[in-house]
């Protein structure tokens, strides 16, 4: 009985005619070649696609750098711009003091008062006669300043607090400290640390002996104001 049913089982697998066999085996090797011509194309759109987007990437990647490359180019001609553009306002600032200072009046500083009355101070009672140009009202008002800062150290400018007038052939220029020619070899008490004083700080132009100082005494002479000053 087994065997039986073996041989039907055996007729049912064969149980196909030979054109429908053809047909089907006609279509399994289409099918097989169809599939491998996919497979053909689709390896080789992954190894051309994928180039081409390997390409674009790079192209990508290049341009990005490109433009990196042209900003810090374009950062660093603003940065160079804006150093010559500070140099520029750096010396026109310095130009435009330097003519400040040529057109300002001088003025006797607070600290500079304080430094020369510290240093004159021991000579109290030191005779000082403050001469300005007659006419030259900046001068004028300078030496003015210089009285009352020799009154606070105690010594005696005389007795009033406007400076001597005078006129000079050709004028003085700056500031300049004269004793008589008497004392050439000993100066007043207060006549050293006086000079020593102004030089530090920039103020003496010239120290000279004059005969036409009295003996003892020291003369100042505020004359015009320097072009430098």
């Amino acid at each position: 009985m087994a065997s039986s049913e073996q041989k039907i089982k055996k007729k049912s697998m064969f149980n196909v005619s030979l054109a429908t066999a053809n047909f089907w085996f006609d279509a399994s090797n289409l099918s097989l070649l169809v599939g491998a011509i996919f497979v053909c194309l689709g390896t080789f759109g992954v190894f051309k696609f994928g180039a081409i987007k390997e390409k674009f990437a790079d192209e990508r990647i290049s341009f990005n750098e490109s433009e990196t490359a042209k900003a810090n180019e374009n950062a660093e001609i603003v940065r160079k711009s804006n150093l010559v553009l500070q140099s520029d306002l750096e010396r026109e600032r310095a130009a435009r003091l330097k003519l400040e200072n040529k057109v300002a009046p001088r003025h006797l500083r607070a600290e500079q008062a304080k430094v020369i009355v510290e240093a004159i101070k021991p000579f109290q009672g030191q005779r000082i006669l403050v001469t300005s140009i007659m006419g030259d009202a900046e001068a004028e008002t300078y030496a003015v300043e210089f009285i009352g800062m020799f009154r606070e150290a105690g010594w005696n400018p005389g007795a009033s607090n406007q400076p001597d007038l005078a006129l000079f052939t050709p004028s003085p220029v700056g500031v300049l400290l004269s004793i008589s020619n008497e004392d050439a070899a000993t100066p007043p008490p207060g006549a050293n640390p006086l000079f020593d004083v102004f030089k530090s700080l920039g103020i003496l132009t010239a120290g000279t002996t004059n005969p036409k100082v009295a003996k003892g005494s020291i003369s100042l002479i505020v004359g015009t104001k320097p072009n430098g000053d």
